[in-house]
């Protein structure tokens, strides 16, 4: 209006809340432009740059440069910063990296809401780091605070993951003598490690995060509906070191084992490779053994060791074996307690296998 340049008086971005990451490289861009600049740019100092260079008034009666040489490169001798390049606020010297951010919970922040998501998706805090707080309204909350754009706001951080700040309007809950000793690495955490002490610090729409003192929160899988600062005990169900962040149950995983496949156990048959296994059933044909293969194998009635099981073999029970033979087309797997005669010299069979041995050489005589 009066011939002035509009102004942002609100804004709204739709999107689902969990692409908050690519929304918030599309979001550093709008800001740039001149008119957001104008309703976030603080009265003293300049938020953003325009045009790849810092606008400054000129002094009375002087010029813009040196030698006004034209086609936009000043001679200044100055690095001009990227034209997106966000300046620091509240006339900090420079802005700092998402990991220098105290993200315990402990210090409050004074921030800039920078967006506002629509149907309650929450709101981008910009607590002068490279990469702005992600802040999503807390279920069960009965007052939840009203975050407008531009508006300042106190925040505390915790480290959803590494690069990634998330943004608490009240101090998040903390472990009773939890101590003051150094964060785990994500690194240093496996599947099925635990239990970990933790407790949980948001339950929103985008999920429950715990802390277990790790340098990052733990995103929990679990059906149980929790209540924000309920103490649990917590399992490491996986860790993603590429997006520096870790997912918690409240029970443990077993690992699974990569199972042979039959090509490979087809290569040990010429060898005298043993494997353990367990029986998994019995039958008149023999006993059905488990030895980490795709394919269960077969153990006949004949090339079952007495003598290492003197009350046979029963289900449970843990064998040594070696593979017979493979047949890849039926998917039949034979097995023996026995090591191969080709790999053994006779003193080494078992006392079973020479008993076998000498009587078919007896009976072979007397023919």
């Amino acid at each position: 209006t009066g011939g002035g340049l509009p102004m942002v008086a609100t804004s709204e971005r739709v999107g689902k809340p969990e692409d908050y990451e690519e929304l918030s490289r599309q979001i550093a861009q709008e800001l740039a432009s001149e008119t957001v600049s104008s309703l976030l740019a603080d009265p003293a100092d300049e938020l953003f740059e325009t045009g790849g260079k810092k606008e400054q008034a000129s002094p009375p009666g002087g010029d813009h440069g040196h030698g006004g040489g034209g086609g936009g490169g000043g001679a200044s001798g100055v690095e001009e910063p990227s034209p997106l390049e966000l300046l620091p606020i509240d006339g900090a010297t420079a802005r700092v990296k998402a990991d220098a951010v105290d993200a315990t919970g402990l210090t409050r922040y004074v921030g800039r809401v920078c967006a506002v998501f629509a149907n309650g998706g929450g709101a981008l805090v910009d607590v002068n780091c490279e990469e702005p707080a992600r802040w999503l309204p807390e279920r069960g909350q009965e007052e939840q605070p009203r975050l407008t754009l531009g508006g300042r706001v106190g925040v505390f951080c915790a480290r959803e993951q590494r690069g990634q700040l998330r943004a608490f309007t009240e101090k998040p809950p903390g472990l009773i003598q939890r101590g003051t000793g150094e964060r785990m690495r994500l690194e240093d955490l496996h599947a099925g490690e635990g239990p970990f002490r933790a407790v949980v610090v948001s339950r929103t729409s985008a999920g429950v995060l715990v802390d277990f003192n790790c340098e990052v929160l733990g995103q929990l899988v679990s059906s149980r509906q929790l209540a924000r600062g309920e103490e649990l005990r917590v399992f490491i169900s996986g860790t993603d070191l590429a997006a520096g962040r870790c997912s918690v149950s409240t029970q443990k995983m077993e690992t699974k084992v990569q199972r042979m496949r039959l090509k490979e156990v087809s290569a040990a048959v010429a060898g005298c490779t043993p494997f353990q296994g367990t029986v998994k059933r019995v039958t008149q044909g023999g006993a059905i053994v488990d030895f980490n293969c795709e394919v269960p194998g077969l153990v006949g009635p004949l090339d079952i060791d007495m003598d290492a099981c003197p009350d046979g073999l029963a289900t449970g029970h843990k064998v040594t074996i070696y593979v017979q033979r493979v047949d890849a087309q039926r998917r039949v797997v034979r097995l023996s307690m026995f090591r191969p005669r080709a790999a053994s010299a006779h003193r080494d069979d078992p006392p079973s296998a020479r008993r076998a041995t000498a009587a078919s050489l007896a009976a072979a005589a007397n023919g």
